[in-house]
């Protein structure tokens, strides 16, 4: 009775620690372990898409210029008393400036929209692909899976690589817009 109290008790203390602590790893503690800045990186490309606005394509700004200088000169010369072709070319030559800045604004827009649009499609991509790999290395930890640990350290370095480089795409395609 004596040596089989001993051999559990023996038996428990080999095997049991690497399974409980194999079994206390939860999938958000593999995040905050592996992916800790991960929230951070999405904090970022969300302030780079709200940087976005109708001013920061090149064209709008110089029509917006241009549109206020236009507008600028037609009011000079309606105070001025100008004659009335100088006023009709003035006002036609501010008409179309402001149409051509709307239309600037218009084209600027949907550029905008859609690259906000496509990175938050990135975005939802890459965390599928997270959730993916916490998965595996939650397998892993709970001992569930065969990989040897030099193959499951090259995958989540990989894995790591993969989603450090995707956020730097996304944050440099959303300042390159003009």
């Amino acid at each position: 009775m004596k040596k089989s109290l001993a051999l559990l008790l023996i038996m428990i203390l080999v095997l049991s620690p690497s399974k409980a602590f194999a079994e206390n790893y939860t999938l958000s503690t593999v995040n905050k372990l592996y992916f800790e800045d991960y929230k951070t990186r999405i904090k970022e490309v969300k302030d780079a898409q709200k940087l976005l606005k109708n001013g920061s394509c090149n064209d709008v700004i110089l029509l917006s210029k241009k549109s206020q200088a236009s507008t600028e000169n037609y009011k000079k010369l309606v105070k001025s008393k100008a004659s009335k072709t100088t006023l009709a070319s003035a006002k036609a030559l501010r008409d179309q400036d402001k149409k051509a800045l709307s239309a600037a604004r218009k084209v600027c827009s949907k550029k905008i929209n859609e690259a906000k649009r496509e990175s938050n499609a990135r975005l939802k991509e890459l965390d599928n692909y997270k959730n993916e790999l916490a998965k595996m290395i939650l397998n892993h930890l709970k001992e569930r899976d065969q990989l040897s640990q030099d193959s499951f350290n090259k995958q989540v370095y990989g894995g790591l690589t993969y989603i450090d480089e995707t956020f730097t795409s996304i944050t440099q395609s959303l300042k390159t817009i003009n």
